[in-house]
């Protein structure tokens, strides 16, 4: 069944979910659980009629109708209504309850959260996602989100991303120990797992990173973009590809120069999928400790053999 005729049936399926909350409810739980329900018919009908609308953007006009609808209320429009029509009753409602504005903003985030859950290409797992799963992933068609331009300039960020640096010089260091690290992703911290890395890196390579979030677990995907390779200099840049949470690039570079290493690693993002947006505060902590603990993983593999 295609999204769209499952967005269709979902209409009847919440009209009909919808009138039985009013019957095995009572109170309180009765009225809030109707409320959310009516915002979760809007947020399908309008992903139904425009089936390329953000998710965020739907759930926000689903919780704006919900409002105004309520609102209208105050002028005792639907009150009229509903005395001419049941239909009217159940799509208009018939006095402002304060109470109401609550569920409707459960129900929108809600629908917001569970469509950003379901929806193709899936991000975020309760489980560890399978080999099978990651093989397909991998296979897959997908294209980079932002245009490569970190391997032209350091010092790029795109207006609205956020901007990450670190660095560090380890005296005596391998740069030839650091190229490797970085071709087969070793630098990457022990909550994260690159997928496959086998073989050394390569420009165009797709590759697939799972996260580990407190036991729920996130599946990107990233490309390699650009790679540098000369007897004293190495860099390899990473885009981030439309099956990723976060949209931007990230570039490990290392340079040898006055008998020393010279390490570092830039970033800029910012948030794509709404869990992420939602999350965006944990988001932007998770970045900053990837930074520290690669960069200090690329340190110890510099380090001169004693």
């Amino acid at each position: 069944m295609s999204a769209l005729g499952g967005r269709f049936i979902a209409i009847p399926v919440l009209i009909a979910v919808g009138l039985a909350s009013r019957r095995v409810l009572d109170g309180l739980p009765a009225k809030l659980a109707g409320d959310a329900l009516y915002t979760a018919l809007l947020f399908a009908l309008i992903l139904a009629l425009r089936p390329r609308a953000r998710t965020s953007r739907a759930a926000a006009l689903a919780l704006a109708i919900s409002c105004a609808v309520e609102l209208l209320q105050l002028t005792g429009v639907p009150a009229d209504l509903a005395a001419r029509h049941r239909l009217f009753r159940l799509a208009l409602g018939t006095t402002f309850g304060v109470i109401d504005l609550l569920g409707y903003i459960i129900g929108a985030t809600l629908c917001a959260l569970m469509h950003a859950l379901l929806r193709p290409p899936r991000l975020f797992f309760l489980l560890r996602p399978s080999a099978a799963t990651i093989r397909a992933r991998i296979a897959a068609p997908d294209t980079l989100v932002c245009p490569p331009v970190l391997h032209r300039d350091a010092l790029a960020c795109p207006p609205g991303h956020l901007r990450l640096f670190a660095e560090a010089t380890v005296a005596g260091g391998s740069l030839a120990r650091v190229r490797e690290t970085i071709l087969h992703f070793r630098h990457y911290p022990p909550w994260t797992t690159v997928h496959d890395t086998r073989a050394p890196a390569t420009p165009g390579a797709h590759y697939a990173v799972v996260v580990d979030h407190l036991g729920v677990h996130s599946l990107n995907m990233f490309a390699i973009t650009d790679l540098a390779d000369t007897p004293t200099r190495f860099a390899l840049t990473l885009g981030t590809l439309h099956a990723h949470a976060e949209a931007g690039e990230e570039r490990f570079a290392v340079e040898q120069r006055d008998g020393a290493v010279h390490l570092s690693i830039t970033s800029y993002s910012r948030t794509r999928h709404p869990l992420a947006r939602l999350g965006s505060f944990y988001a932007r902590q998770l970045q900053r400790r990837f930074l520290r603990e690669a960069l200090a993983n690329l340190e110890r593999s510099a380090a001169p053999v004693r």
